[in-house]
């Protein structure tokens, strides 16, 4: 497979549209994960029946969202509009969302106890199994096929990509809630510019094997 993205340059892209709509993303940002945290805050630090249903129904909340920020996400990196609303209009996918998570999760733990670099790989070839869910309806095992097959030979870079994306998290972390409110959608967006990148890739190379297929017959 030819060279598909660069990590420097969806590190660019996520920091490109976050700061052209950064009245946006800052809104979207707070609805997602301000909003929780208040609730949290005003359920009390006691536990108690009532708090946790609270947690529990944030825990949802945040499913939800996290969900919608995928959607988001991609809209704005195919340059198309979007607004709050946007958020919530995945809850739908939510079991089949959940189930590949647990898929997925639980593959990524066996091969940390098979000495760690197993754990990486699979982390970072089945990670765009949400946009799959998201962005294509797809179940649980075809969500995490098709990211399989997507990042075929892509490793290196998409591990690139994950340490870059790690820096832009921690220079926020330094630059406190200002850097934190802006590092959050770069990385969000560069891994929804990559998935981009990589599915229409996918899509190029998939006829022309067909083509050949059919030519050998």
């Amino acid at each position: 497979m030819t060279k598909s993205f660069s990590p420097s340059q969806a590190i660019q892209t996520g920091w490109k549209i976050t700061t052209k709509n950064f009245g946006l993303v800052l809104t979207l940002m707070l609805i997602a994960y301000g909003i929780p945290q208040i609730i949290i805050m005003l359920a009390g630090t006691d536990y108690s029946s009532s708090r946790g249903i609270v947690e529990v129904i944030n825990l949802i909340y945040n499913i939800v969202v996290s969900m919608g920020m995928l959607a988001v996400t991609l809209k704005l990196v195919r340059g198309q509009s979007t607004t709050w609303q946007d958020l919530f209009g995945q809850y739908k996918k939510f079991i089949p969302y959940i189930l590949a998570t647990i898929l997925y999760s639980l593959m990524i733990g066996l091969g940390f106890i098979f000495f760690i670099i197993p754990g990486i790989y699979l982390a970072l070839k089945y990670q765009f199994y949400t946009y799959c869910i998201i962005d294509k309806n797809m179940g649980p095992i075809e969500a995490l096929k098709a990211s399989g097959k997507i990042t075929k030979n892509q490793e290196w870079r998409l591990l690139g990509l994950a340490f870059l994306q790690m820096g832009v998290v921690l220079l926020g972390l330094l630059a406190f809630l200002v850097g934190s409110l802006l590092a959050l959608p770069v990385v969000m967006l560069a891994s929804a510019y990559v998935f981009e990148q990589l599915s229409k890739t996918a899509t190029k190379v998939a006829p022309a094997k067909q083509i050949a297929q059919k030519a050998q017959k």
